[in-house]
């Protein structure tokens, strides 16, 4: 049996991917590339603006060459762990950049042991600190996760009792990330979706959370060879009727803003489908007149409905609580994928 983890990400420069390959039941194990390097995240922000590694050490360690065109696809990482062989890859892509963070990569990736599971994770950055917040959560995430694994081991396929462990984990991440002080999380945050895989060989399972628009797919073989792929999670983005119902329940503002106007103004999803106006994604705002100009009238504009960080809109009810899925893995199950936005919406 194959399996993979693959992560993409084009709107802000970058694309990433975790690809595992035959699963794996030997001890975990990460690859020589890996030796004395403590498991954790694997990527934070690849490259910068100028073509520089990030992570010099990281790079050195596993004799990454400089700066490759940006046409290629150059691996970051790979390694087995006990549910089976992964690598990382990035480079850049054609995107224009967030709107807050610029064209800076704001993403990171996690691979970790986690005793009897094993973590793969993708955090989306968003805004002047995403960066910060992604490798923050990345880093410290998995600590929450591995203090509750004993209650989610308990869990086994049982989504709800999975789902407060869970909802726990990321709720104490979202809210030590606000009291620290190295950098500002008003503006800023992450998306986030982890994939846990437990279980013996042949029972093995895989628990899903996600805050916001990554997504998690699995891909099956069928009759014939045909890879057939299934959905795990699903988006939480401002127009889902439950989650716009949240938050225009807590005042919030659901919409997109209309830049023909003669004052740029946010709209309702309906006024723009009838206007059949290509407006973007529907983001949360806060009502006209909540601040100051220049933004009274367009603000904050967050594309999604849960996230880690973004303290401006916690009031108004975009909060950090995943959702949760579980999966029993399958003789025919090929690989999965979990990705941020840019790699379905693009």
């Amino acid at each position: 049996m194959t399996s993979g983890l693959a992560f993409s990400r084009t709107t802000d420069m970058m694309h990433a991917t975790f690809f595992c390959s035959k699963l794996n039941t030997r001890k975990s194990r990460l690859c020589p590339q890996f030796s004395g390097l403590k498991p954790g995240v694997l990527y934070q922000r690849m490259l910068d603006d100028n073509g520089e590694w990030f992570n010099a050490d990281l790079a050195a360690k596993m004799n990454l060459k400089s700066r490759s065109p940006p046409a290629s696809k150059p691996v970051l990482a790979s390694g087995t762990l006990e549910w089976g062989w992964y690598s990382a890859m990035s480079t850049e892509g054609k995107g224009k950049g967030t709107q807050v963070g610029g064209s800076s990569n704001q993403d990171s990736m996690a691979a970790v042991p986690l005793g009897t599971m094993d973590l793969f994770g993708i955090f989306d950055g968003h805004g002047e600190f995403g960066h910060k917040v992604s490798a923050y959560v990345a880093n410290n995430l998995p600590d929450q996760i591995r203090q509750r694994l004993p209650e989610i081991e308990k869990a086994g396929m049982d989504e709800g009792r999975a789902t407060l462990p869970l909802q726990e984990a990321f709720r104490e991440t979202h809210q030590s990330l606000l009291a620290q002080k190295k950098f500002d999380t008003f503006l800023s945050g992450s998306t986030c979706i982890i994939v846990l895989v437990a279980g013996e060989a042949n029972q093995k399972r895989m628990i899903v959370a996600n805050a916001g628009d990554c997504r998690c797919i699995v891909c099956t073989e069928g009759w014939g060879g045909k890879l057939i792929t299934t959905q795990i999670s699903v988006d939480q983005s401002p127009d889902r009727p439950d989650e716009r119902k949240r938050i225009e329940k807590n005042g919030g503002i659901v919409g997109m803003v209309d830049v023909s106007l003669e004052r740029p103004s946010v709209i309702s999803v309906e006024a723009a489908a009838k206007k059949g106006a290509d407006l973007g994604p529907a983001r949360v705002f806060w009502p006209d007149g909540s601040w100051e100009p220049p933004f009274d009238s367009c603000f904050p504009g967050l594309a999604m409905s849960r996230s880690l960080g973004d303290s401006v809109l916690d009031d108004l009810g975009v909060f950090p609580d995943p959702e949760v899925y579980t999966r029993a893995v399958k003789p025919k199950d090929r690989f999965l994928v979990i990705a941020s936005d840019g790699v379905w919406q693009g």
